[in-house]
């Protein structure tokens, strides 16, 4: 049994809330108005939300039997279960609205990009509707007619727009082998003209795996500046100029687990190379879900050499070689367009997400690092390439406690000649399929890094696949379990401030969210070429689905839901298409995807 440990960074000001939320869906539940989007809706959302007699509720709670709220409810990003008493109307926005037996409220029920169940066993003196879009796009259907009645949304989101400047100093938001912590200093500057904005940003970044050293592996930059046009909708225009390290493949783990792994277990999952050029981009937004973007780059890569940067456990240990990269000047040219229509970005549960990507590159190769033998190729002058890349997300609430999630990925070689190393795919690893080690070969034919094996690989095992496919699933439910540490200090003012009254007051319960999770991965990679056996295959082929590796496993995830990082799970991931390969147990800070 191998551990994968991720340690979870500091919690953030966990919301009070019930530990457990009963789940009273009656028959009569589908008797809801699933209605459009009228004017009245914006206008009920409006006036609960800028009422100062109204209770502000964000994240999971209830309004517990015995309890009488003399107003009107707004609940954010959560779940409100309803055991007493609301004079007033609820308003529900990211949130589910929970009846249990016998509840009583006075006037309407609204559920903006939510659910609404257990009414036919509660009191509802109004009526009940459920709204299906989010927030923004329910501004945007009114906005032609009722551009007033959004004033209070627009402010909240105009609040830190504007001209100014400001000094930074950041990390990279990672730790790796080659660069130890990278740290990002210098200013940004903004400035507003009509409905342009401006934004500069000029950031040295200085590399502590290098000590103090400002020589070129030591030190880099990376500056932006761009053009916006619009709000909403738009175009932005901006070019950047960089001496940065990349990472080879950052779609498998988000930067902050791939960190945290680093400086706790001495394990880095991502491969480096060095990038310094420049580049010009063009993004057409078409709203805040949903934008295509196009860049043209001129850019030189090289290797990056890994050093010793200190870690927690088993430091002095010998770090996994980071591979030798291909070393030339390339020019690229990328289209990319994104669709996000999550209603969450770090705790989704209903909605898509879509990233597709393609990148069109020619180049001078000075230096072509070392391949597989099995996959060895004479090296050209000029190479010419396309990739593409396509993540498709899915995310369905099939309950308020249950959910069941989707995800595949598709990439790599289109047209052209072989791909650089650096454009290169792989799957295995507790991103992409946990019951597979990362960069170990399974079987005969490694069909995880398409290499020609352990003793044929370069050091360091880089990715060597032209093409990857890689399905994922998951089942997620509420474990009802009860965490409420601070529930023994009672009454605690609302979240306006307010002192606790009899009518309003609640416990406060800082509700640590509990769930299970069932998961189901697949997938490999394979080359482009003449047949030859399982790892290379025409352009117009597929691999069988007998060739696929494939896991099964299960998990327990703890959070608050306040922040992405705070979703702390233990999960064990077990190989299924090679039954010999043993348990795998992990533990991550971040959603699996």
């Amino acid at each position: 049994m191998r551990l994968l440990a991720m340690a979870c960074a500091l919690l953030v000001a966990a919301a009070p809330a019930r530990a457990q939320v009963r789940d009273t869906t009656a028959a009569a539940d589908t008797a809801i108005d699933y209605t459009g989007v009228p004017r009245d809706v914006a206008r009920d959302v409006r006036d609960v939300a800028e009422a100062p007699s109204t209770l502000r509720l964000r994240g999971d709670h209830e309004i517990e039997a015995g309890r009488t709220v003399n107003g009107d409810v707004l609940a954010l990003d959560g779940t409100l279960t309803v055991t007493g008493t609301v004079a007033g109307r609820i308003v529900a926005v990211d949130a589910d609205v929970v009846f249990s037996t016998g509840a009583s409220v006075g006037g309407d029920v609204l559920a903006v990009r939510g659910t609404v169940t257990g009414q036919a066993t509660a009191n509802v003196g109004g009526s009940v509707r459920v709204y299906s879009g989010g927030l923004r796009a329910l501004a945007d259907v009114v906005r032609g007619g009722a551009a007033e009645e959004w004033r209070w949304l627009r402010r909240w989101r105009d609040r830190n727009r504007g001209s100014g400047s400001e000094l930074t100093v950041t990390t990279g938001r990672t730790y790796n082998r080659v660069e130890g912590l990278p740290v990002y200093a210098g200013p940004t500057l903004r400035q507003r003209a009509g409905r342009a904005l401006t934004t500069v940003r000029a950031f040295g970044v200085l590399r502590t795996a290098h000590g103090a050293s400002l020589t070129s592996a030591g030190a880099g930059h990376l500056v932006t500046a761009e053009v916006r046009f619009g709000a909403d909708r738009g175009i932005a225009l901006g070019g950047s100029s960089f001496d940065v390290v990349e990472a080879v493949e950052g779609w498998q783990l988000p930067a902050s687990e791939v960190g945290l792994a680093t400086l706790l277990l001495h394990r880095d999952y991502r491969d480096y190379y060095n990038r310094h050029g420049a580049d010009l981009r063009l993004r057409l937004i078409a709203s805040a879900d949903a934008d295509l973007s196009l860049a043209y780059s001129d850019e030189r890569w090289g290797s990056a050499a890994d050093r010793d940067p200190f870690s927690i456990l088993r430091n002095g240990r010998p770090w996994r070689p980071n591979p030798r990269m291909d070393e030339g000047r390339f020019h690229l040219a990328t289209v990319s367009a994104r669709v996000d229509t999550r209603n969450r970005v770090d705790d989704p549960w209903a909605g898509w997400y879509v990233l597709a990507d393609y990148e069109s590159g020619a180049g001078r190769s000075g230096t072509s690092a070392p391949r597989s033998e099995v996959i060895a190729s004479a090296p050209r002058a000029v190479t010419r390439y396309g990739r593409g890349f396509l993540d498709v997300r899915r995310y369905n609430r099939l309950a308020p406690g249950a959910q069941l999630n989707v995800r595949a990925v598709l990439g790599g070689w289109l047209h052209g000649d072989e791909l650089p190393l650096q454009r290169r795919l792989s799957v295995g690893g507790p991103g992409t399929i946990p019951g597979f080690d990362f960069r170990r070969a399974v079987g005969e034919t490694d069909v995880q890094q398409c290499s020609g094996g352990p003793a044929v690989a370069p050091p360091g095992t880089p990715a060597e696949c032209d093409r990857v496919v890689l399905a994922q699933a998951e089942y997620r439910g509420d474990l009802r379990l009860n965490i409420a540490p601070f529930a023994a200090f009672g009454l605690a003012p609302d979240v306006r401030g307010l002192a606790a009254t009899p009518d309003d007051a609640r416990r406060v319960r800082a509700r640590i969210r509990s769930e299970w999770v069932l998961f189901f991965d697949a997938g490999r990679g394979w080359r482009v070429g003449e047949r030859s056996g399982e790892l290379r295959y025409p352009r117009t082929s597929l691999p069988s689905l007998g060739t696929f590796r494939s896991d099964v496993g299960v998990g327990v995830l703890f959070g608050t839901g306040a922040t992405g990082f705070d979703q702390f799970g233990v999960y064990v991931a077990k190989a299924v298409s090679d039954a010999s390969e043993p348990v795998n147990v992990l533990v991550r800070v971040r959603r699996r995807f």
